[in-house]
């Protein structure tokens, strides 16, 4: 399977949360738990910590903002 780089624009983020809810790779229950294990929240911009993006798109389609890019 190929991994690629998400990309978070810092000034479009409101940190609404749809990538997090939309992404079939992230558990939500460790979310939850406060648990992040594949991303940061730091003042409500999420941050990737390491590749796990399989290239899907469901975080395009429910970001409001177009704050997310997607590459190899």
């Amino acid at each position: 399977m190929k991994i690629y780089n998400l990309y978070i624009d810092e000034e479009k983020c409101i940190g609404c949360g749809n990538c997090i809810i939309s992404c079939p790779e992230i558990d939500l229950e460790e979310v939850e738990k406060g648990l992040f294990t594949k991303l940061e929240l730091r003042n409500g911009i999420i941050e990737v910590k390491r590749k796990f993006c399989t290239g899907c798109g469901n975080c395009l389609k429910f970001c409001p903002r177009g704050a997310i890019k997607i590459g190899d």
